[in-house]
This record gives structure tokens, C-alpha cells and sequence, in this order.
């Protein structure tokens, strides 16, 4: 068991302050104006400490400033994402006249992925937070003019999710959506998509659509491809490759191969939905096929695929704490430049010389920072900048002239100086397994008997990564130490750390976080009397659970739109409308059926009565993963048996706390909440 210090920020140089926005429905009056347009570069005002909980509260929660940076084919314009009035708008700068163009904005959604077509036309598509409106797909697909011409809809924006009524009454109509995969050529103005409809009629296609009048012209032939594709891998020459088809059974997936479109279909392998240990990434410029696939018995790695073999070849890339799938392949020509590893912290390895030494430039002038760059070696390079301490700032780089122009910063108002570290910090479960953690600490404080709150993240099947996190950042500027801990059931660590969870909703999970906690108290670090669970979704549950398993721990605790009722899971809310599903269901959290005990059990609002800990509750009145009904069974219950309990139900979120003036709200409650029930002082 260790805690180790991996970044410590330097004070960052100075960036040129964005002007106010006005806002307007379809037109951008951008932030941007003034960003790129100066030749110098001015002193931005310092930030200051901020005590009070108004400020507090802008400083970490306010909608970032900026978000997508994203370079032309050209290297000669830039495309950037920006927020106006809470809203995020789309602009293209001019990088030699330095010239900022509106391109497109909504005041009821955010552009969010932006995509290059060609040297002059983009992509996007926009995430609506109005829950009647939105979808995990997005909520449309649009094309554009770097100018702003030419706007151009895809897919209809106006599509209302099915809510949960709807889907129990057996809906029969159907909704179509738009997933971006590439640009047709570089040249013309078409673009290749995934097709999915759902509902009546239910398919999966790959299609070449104009983007100047939305026509579809042309969907790629199958050939005699065994079943209805569900995925798709194109070659460097935009040629299909690869399928995926519906297996021997309902958690199984075929993958298939073709050496060219006239060639046969050959099947490579039956993986599992759940837990592909085999799935193809891409071609490279040479046409080797890269996948990943377990190299250790544990974690994924990258391999060239063996052909003659069938099976993965010369392993590429890997890792020994982490699984490794993530190839850079380069813009134009599909060649394999390096790997990205989400380690501890996260880390590029190149395998090509020009982009190494263009690396190592970087991190010298931006020492102790995780620094991804992209673009051209021999024309410019984007610099996307971040760590613990800074939420994001982008960059400019010029080769051959060895200059870095500084740009602009995510949320230009955090100061990183003011910002804490966050420690990579690993412990043992009672039964052994290696837990990892991170550990965010208050500044200027000793490590010694110090309050905390232990924060469990959602999913569960996800992890947290390292970098900034507003919500630790935040409790640590209330004097708390937060504790992230990637208890068994995590994905990303391989195999073992993964499956150990399956079936251990309230159970080994549970323990992981609990353990964590008494490995911070037995070190001395961590108050045992000043202790609080807190969550969002699964890690609301978990919290939950908490107070329910160890009730003497924990001081108090939070619940975000976290479950309460395992057995609802299958029954309620949007979950449990698909086979994929329902098996995915039995196989990670267990049989309802046959698990009838032990879902009793480890559901927290059958057992209200042994919670001694106060709980404050916040619920989104329109969502369908976790319904309102999970967080009302469990406060009724606490009501019954006389127990303290605070609830915030919000009526315009889903699952999520999206709007701004909604976690203006929340974390307001919450830092009332905590110097209530669990002082930092």
C-alpha cells in the first residue's frame, strides 16, 4: 500500500482573456474574437481565492468556456467549440488572417463532436438536454460551411424519446439515427454513416449520404454477409472490411472478414458482448489489421492480426497495470503513428520519430501535464493540454518555426495554482486484490486525521481517469479528502479486476470501498469520526448500500440518482427493453429469479432501518435509467422509521445533473449538507 505523488502543475503563461458573449438562437457572436487576433499575448487578471459559496460554486461548475479544438486537413483553420450563455456554439478561426467566423449555435442544445469533412465542410452533432428530446446518440446530425453557409440537417432534431410509458404500451414506430464514422474521401462533401433504426423495421446499415442535401447514395453491399451486420470496420481506402453479426446466442457476436468487397466473408471469431476479449480496431496504411486481445491472460493488447494463423500476431503494444486499445492513426493515410495508455497518469508512446520529438518539445514547455498533440509534423500542431490542477488549455505548434502560440483555456476562470493535487494511490481488498484509487487532498493541509468523502463512480462498468475532476476539486476546496476509489467491477484494468464484480452489486464492490476507508484511517491520514459516502448512479447506490452494510462509518451521506431497488432495475426504467440487455443484467449484477435473497439484501430501501447516518437525495423527475421511483421508495422509508433525510427532486434532468443552474443547486445543497453533518473545521 502506497500513496505517491505523480503531478505537481507549474504556474501557467499567460493567456489573452475572451470577451462576454451575446447570445442568439442560430447565429454565433463568438468569445473567440479576441483569442487569436492579438499578436501579443496579455496578462490575464489573477484569479482569486474564492470563500464564498456563490463563487465557489461558478468557479467549478460553471459551463466550460471552451471544448472542441479540432484542426482543418489543410492546417489552416481551426475549429472550436464555445459556450454562450450555458450553450455551446460552434466557430472556425482563420489561422492566417486570424479571422473568427460564427459557423452555427442553438440556444435549446450543444454542439458537441465536431468531425472535418473536407479543407472547407464540418460535421456535428448536438447533445439536448431537455430530457423529452435527448438520446445517447445524440440529437442530430448536422453539416455546415466553414463560413456558416450551407447548414445542412441530416438527421431531424425533433425526434422525442419514448418514454417509459410509451415503451411498456409496445410501441410499434420507429426512430432513425445518424452516427458519424468518416469522411467519404477528403474531397467531396459526402460522408460515410452508421444507419440505426429502432423500433418497426429495425436495422443497421453503412451508408455514403451527401451532406449538401442529405440523400443517401449509397449503402455498402454485403455480399452475402451471414445475418444483419451490426458494426462495421472500414479499411484505409474507405472499403468495408469487417462486420458484426448476431452470434450462436444472444450475448455473441460474429466478426467477420473480407479481403476485398468481392471476396468472401470469413469468419475470424464469436466474442462476447459483454466482454470482447477480441475486437478489431482498424487498417493501417500497409492493410494489417489491428486488434485487440488479451496478451497475459488479463489485459487487452494491441496485435497485428495473423491472417494465416487466424488469429492475433505480433503484439504491438500493452501494458501491465491497464488495458491498451487505443491506436493514433494518422488523418490522412490510416498509418499507425503510436498508442495511447490510460495509465496512472495517462501517457502517449509513438512509433513515430517526428511526433516523439514533437512530444518531448511540448512537455518541456508544459512540464508535469498530460500534453496530446495532433496535426501535421511539417505544417502545425493542436496542443491539448491538462492535468489535476487544469481542466484544459490548447496550443498551437509550428515545426519548423519552433513556436508555440498559447491559445485559450477550458475554464479560463480556475487558477491552477489554486487547485489541488490528486495523489495515484493503490490499496489491498480484504481478500487481496490490488484496488486502485485516487486520492484528491485539501491544500495547505497536513495529512494527518483530515475529514473525507469516499466518491464511488457511476457505471459501475466504467472507471474513473486521471485529470481534473470538478466535483473532487470542489470538496477539497471544502477542506475534504476524496477518495475515487476503481473497486472490483471496473473496466480498464483487465479481465480479473472486471469479472471479480460480476454478481457483487452490495457485496465485494461494496467492500472495496469500505476497505479503502479503513486503509486511509489506519495510515492516520483520514478522521474516522469525519466520514462521507457519496455517488451518482451506481455510485449513489453504492452510498446507499454504505450506510446500510456500515453503518457506523459513515457520518453521512449522498445519493445522485443512485438505485435503491435492485430487483427494478429489470422492471423499471429503460434497461430491460432488449435481450442485450436483460442478459448483460443476469450476468453482472445476477438472476433475479434465482437471486431473490440476495437482491433483498443488498437492495438499501428494503432496509432503511439500519441507516443511523442523515442522507441527502437528489433525483431527476424525467429519468429513465434510474426512475424517480427508486429515490422516492427509499426516502419514504427513511421517513417511516424516523430517519434524517433531505430531498431534492429535480423536474427538467434525466439522469444526470446537465443544466447549469440545476448543479448550482445541487452542489449548493451539498456543501450546506456537509458543513451540517460532517464539518471539514
Amino acid at each position: 500500500m502506497s500513496i505517491s505523488l505523480h503531478i505537481k502543475n507549474l504556474p501557467l503563461r499567460p493567456l489573452v482573456p475572451a470577451l462576454q458573449p451575446r447570445s442568439c438562437l442560430r447565429v454565433l457572436i463568438s468569445s473567440l474574437l479576441l483569442i487569436l487576433t492579438l499578436q501579443g499575448i496579455a496578462q490575464p487578471a489573477a484569479a482569486q481565492d474564492l470563500p464564498n459559496t456563490k463563487d465557489r460554486l461558478q468557479k467549478f461548475f460553471k459551463t466550460p468556456q471552451f471544448g472542441r479544438v479540432k484542426l482543418s486537413p489543410d492546417q489552416r483553420h481551426l475549429a472550436v467549440t464555445t459556450a454562450v450563455e450555458g450553450r455551446m456554439h460552434l466557430a472556425v478561426v482563420n489561422l492566417e488572417t486570424r479571422k473568427v467566423t460564427p459557423v452555427a449555435g442553438y440556444n435549446d442544445a450543444d454542439i458537441w463532436e465536431v468531425n472535418w469533412i473536407n479543407n472547407n465542410r464540418l460535421v456535428f452533432d448536438l447533445i439536448d438536454r431537455d430530457p423529452e428530446y435527448s438520446n445517447s446518440s445524440g440529437n442530430g446530425l448536422f453539416a455546415v460551411n466553414l463560413d456558416g453557409s450551407k447548414l445542412t440537417e441530416m438527421v431531424s432534431t425533433v425526434r422525442k424519446q419514448l418514454n417509459i410509458m410509451e415503451m411498456e404500451a409496445g410501441w410499434r414506430g420507429h426512430l432513425r439515427y445518424l452516427e458519424f464514422v468518416a469522411p467519404a474521401d477528403g474531397v467531396s462533401d459526402d460522408i460515410i454513416v452508421v444507419e440505426s433504426i429502432h423500433g418497426a423495421g429495425a436495422r443497421t446499415s453503412l451508408i455514403r449520404m451527401s451532406t449538401v442535401n442529405a440523400r443517401k447514395k449509397q449503402e455498402f453491399a454485403y455480399n452475402g454477409l451471414p445475418g444483419m451486420p451490426e458494426g462495421f470496420v472500414l479499411d484505409a481506402s474507405r472499403q468495408l472490411r469487417v462486420a458484426l453479426t448476431r452470434g450462436s446466442k444472444v450475448n455473441l457476436r460474429n466478426v467477420w472478414y473480407r479481403d476485398t468487397p468481392a471476396s468472401p466473408w470469413k469468419k475470424l471469431a464469436e466474442v462476447d458482448a459483454i466482454e470482447p476479449k477480441f475486437q478489431v480496431i482498424g487498417f493501417g496504411d500497409d492493410s494489417a489489421m489491428y486488434v485487440s486481445a488479451i496478451h497475459d491472460g488479463d489485459k487487452q493488447g494491441i496485435f497485428k492480426y495473423d491472417f494465416a494463423a487466424n488469429k492475433p500476431g505480433e503484439l504491438i503494444a500493452a501494458d501491465t497495470a491497464v488495458d491498451v486499445d487505443d491506436i493514433i492513426f494518422e488523418r490522412r493515410t490510416n498509418r499507425v503513428l503510436g498508442v495511447r495508455i490510460m495509465s496512472e497518469p495517462p501517457r502517449t508512446v509513438w512509433f513515430d520519430a517526428e511526433y516523439e520529438a514533437i512530444q518531448q518539445t511540448i512537455d518541456s514547455v508544459y512540464p508535469d501535464r498530460i500534453n496530446l498533440i495532433s496535426g501535421d509534423p511539417k505544417s502545425l500542431i493542436a496542443v491539448h493540454s491538462y492535468s489535476a490542477h487544469l481542466p484544459g488549455e490548447f496550443a498551437l505548434y509550428d515545426p519548423a518555426k519552433k513556436r508555440l502560440e498559447h491559445l485559450f483555456k477550458a475554464m479560463p476562470w480556475i487558477n491552477p495554482e489554486q487547485m489541488t493535487d490528486q495523489l495515484i494511490f493503490e490499496y489491498k481488498a480484504r481478500d487481496g486484490l490490488t484496488i486502485p484509487a485516487y486520492l484528491t487532498v485539501p491544500r495547505n493541509k497536513p495529512m494527518k486525521s483530515l475529514p473525507l468523502v469516499v466518491m464511488p463512480h457511476g457505471g459501475p462498468w466504467t472507471r474513473s481517469y486521471w485529470g481534473f475532476h470538478s466535483w473532487a476539486q470542489f470538496l477539497a476546496d471544502l477542506g475534504y479528502v476524496v477518495l475515487q476509489p476503481q473497486f472490483r467491477g471496473s473496466t480498464g484494468y483487465g479481465k480479473k479486476h472486471f469479472q471479480a464484480g460480476w454478481k457483487q452489486w452490495g457485496l465485494a464492490m461494496q467492500d472495496d470501498v469500505t476497505d479503502g476507508v479503513k486503509n486511509l484511517v489506519a495510515q492516520g491520514i483520514v478522521d474516522s469520526k469525519r466520514v462521507c459516502i457519496m455517488g451518482a448512479s451506481y455510485g449513489g447506490y453504492s452510498a446507499m448500500m454504505g450506510l446500510v452494510k456500515d453503518p457506523d462509518l459513515y457520518r453521512c451521506g449522498i445519493n445522485l440518482l443512485g438505485p435503491t431497488e435492485l430487483d427494478w432495475l429489470f422492471t423499471k426504467g429503460m434497461w430491460h427493453y432488449s435481450d442485450d440487455s436483460l442478459y448483460s443484467m443476469n450476468e453482472l449484477i445476477g438472476d433475479r429469479s434465482a437471486m431473490k435473497e440476495q437482491f433483498h439484501a443488498t437492495s438499501p430501501s428494503r432496509h432503511a432501518d439500519k441507516i443511523k447516518a442523515p442522507v441527502l437525495m437528489v433525483f431527476g423527475a424525467k429519468d429513465r435509467r434510474v426512475p424517480l421511483d427508486h429515490g422516492e421508495r427509499m426516502r419514504d422509508a427513511l421517513k417511516e422509521k424516523g430517519k434524517a433525510v433531505e430531498w431534492i427532486e429535480m423536474p427538467d434532468e434525466e439522469h444526470g445533473i446537465t443544466k447549469e443552474e440545476n448543479r448550482y443547486k445541487v452542489f449548493g445543497a451539498i456543501e450546506t449538507f456537509l458543513k451540517t453533518h460532517n464539518p471539514a473545521d
